[in-house]
């Protein structure tokens, strides 16, 4: 069915029409900064505080071929602001473990890495930033896991004229990564590899509006006027 936002008198939906990666929802987390991390049967899509769509992340875990797909059962935000998921895969084979986002890349953990099993069902996650995985053949507590040492560099991303009306140029330090814009309601409009640090945007024929630049985690603003 997708993902349901409730504002105190109304119901609002979230599904695959809005980018959710699958209306196969298992589980819904909410960071510090109101961002939703909404757990799919193919992976984690992230909303903003405004629920606009953000970005996915279908590899949490590596998996052995042909189950690259990463069915999420759990996710939970710990105290550190990192992301917690529990992947189980039940079909042909059962594989699984836990993976954990500090912001720049996902860390795993396997049986080999101590987990009881690997059918993960559920998460649970302490004050002091401790985690406990439930599997089908018993619970193993996570601690002190170290925030990545050679820690990703933020992506930047700027954008000049804004407003826009011919052109745009975006700039990054994020090379090699698709960059997607997209209509105040989630029209894709523009999609783009980054290969360059800057690119010019043709917005000539754009309806003058607001218009939202994704690139990774990065969302920024353009406005285009007449």
């Amino acid at each position: 069915g997708g993902c349901f936002l409730f504002d105190g008198s109304d119901f609002s939906s979230i599904t695959d029409d809005d980018q959710l990666l699958s209306n196969a929802v298992r589980s819904i987390a909410v960071d510090g900064n109101n961002k939703k991390w909404v757990g799919t049967n193919t992976g984690i899509s992230v909303f903003s505080s405004a629920n606009e769509h953000l970005t996915d992340h279908e590899s949490l875990i590596a998996l052995p071929e042909p189950h690259e797909i990463n069915p999420v059962e759990d996710v939970k935000i710990d105290g550190l602001g990192r992301v917690w998921a529990g992947v189980y895969v039940d079909y042909l084979v059962t594989v699984g473990g836990v993976a954990v986002y500090d912001g720049g890349v996902w860390s795993d953990f396997h049986e080999s890495d101590g987990l009881a099993g690997p059918g993960v069902t559920q998460l649970a996650v302490t004050s002091d930033s401790d985690v406990w995985v439930s599997t089908s053949t018993g619970v193993t507590k996570i601690s002190g896991v170290p925030i990545t040492v050679e820690e990703q560099e933020l992506v930047s991303l700027d954008i000049y004229p804004n407003p826009a009306s011919g052109s745009a140029t975006l700039v990054t330090n994020h090379l090699g990564e698709q960059l997607k814009v997209y209509t105040a309601q989630g029209q894709l409009v523009a999609r783009v590899r980054m290969t360059s640090s800057q690119y010019t945007l043709d917005v000539s024929a754009w309806e003058p509006g607001i218009y939202l630049a994704q690139l990774g985690d990065r969302v920024e603003k353009l406005v285009v006027r007449p």
